[in-house]
This record gives structure tokens, C-alpha cells and sequence, in this order.
């Protein structure tokens, strides 16, 4: 949204707009520094559980099954 100038005169803030950049890029330039001096640490994969295991058919429910839906029984 574009305000006039008439109506909000922020040009008084780039100067603490300018210092608060320039602070958080300076806090945030070591950080990634430091992080790439360190040694890597390797750490663990956790285990991935078991893939879920489907239940068997209900008795007389499979194709060709007694009394199922193809019937293998009179």
C-alpha cells in the first residue's frame, strides 16, 4: 500500500532502519561461519517403524473362498 509523504513522513527512520539492518546481519554473519569451521557431527538416523502389515480377508470374504463372493461351495 502506497501512503503519500503528506500523510506519513517516515524518511526520520533510514538512519535506525539502516543500524538495525547493518545489527542483524552482523548477528547473523557468524553463526553461519562458525558453523561451517565445526566439524560435521553425525548423528543417529532414528528408525523408521515397520510399514503397516494389511489384515488377512474376514473368513469367506476372498474371491473363491466358501461361501465367498465367486462361492467355491453348493
Amino acid at each position: 500500500m502506497v501512503i503519500p509523504t503528506s500523510v506519513v513522513d517516515l524518511r526520520a527512520l533510514t538512519d535506525v532502519r539502516e543500524r538495525y539492518m547493518a545489527a542483524v546481519e552482523a548477528h547473523l554473519r557468524p553463526r553461519g561461519r562458525v558453523r561451517r569451521l565445526l566439524p560435521r557431527v553425525r548423528r543417529p538416523r532414528r528408525a523408521m517403524p515397520p510399514p503397516p502389515v494389511p489384515a488377512p480377508p474376514a473368513v469367506g470374504t476372498a474371491p473363491g473362498a466358501p461361501g465367498g463372493p465367486a462361492g467355491g461351495s453348493p
